[in-house]
């Protein structure tokens, strides 16, 4: 029996994981996705809203520095976070905002999440190269192999040997 060693990475590498009174700092970028799950035998699936049972959910993109590279990785949450979020974004600008998320909790019914905005600011320049990197498909219906969509628009990302904050 043979099996291949050159498999693609799943699609789980780009969202944000958390274990217990771990965090993250970043920047939210793009549209908001917004779908109902249901989950049967363990396993969420997309359902119309008002479906029996089914809950709200979201996802956004979150800009994060892994090493000296700037990822965009995907936040999913509930509609407690999100209210969360709503509330925030009437106070800060989320395009400009460093947020920390801390996780709090290790299973599926004593886990919380704390969003808060972080004072450090972003110089213009650090912010304008955030905007040209690419973001990931948020609907999870891409048959692209690139899996990204561009933000706010399809410029080249710039040559930057320099070190950007957080």
């Amino acid at each position: 029996m043979k099996f291949r060693k050159d498999l693609p990475e799943g699609g789980g590498k780009n969202f944000v994981k958390l274990k217990d009174k771990e965090w993250v700092a970043g920047l939210f970028a793009g549209d908001i996705h917004e779908f109902f799950v249901k989950w049967e035998g363990g396993k969420p699936t997309e359902v119309v809203e008002g479906t029996p049972g089914a809950s709200f959910r979201f996802r956004v993109n979150l800009i994060v520095k892994e090493g000296s590279v700037y990822v965009p990785k995907i936040f999913e949450q509930g509609v407690t976070v999100y209210k969360t979020l709503a509330e925030l974004h009437d106070m800060y600008p989320f395009e400009s905002t460093l947020m920390k998320i801390t996780r709090h909790g290790s299973s599926q019914n004593d886990t919380t999440y704390t969003v808060l905005p972080l004072p450090q600011k972003l110089d213009p320049e650090t912010i304008a190269h955030i905007k040209t990197i690419k973001l990931n498909d948020l609907t999870g219906k891409s048959k692209s192999s690139d899996n990204s969509v561009p933000w706010p628009h399809e410029e080249e990302r710039p040559d930057d040997n320099g070190e950007i904050p957080f």
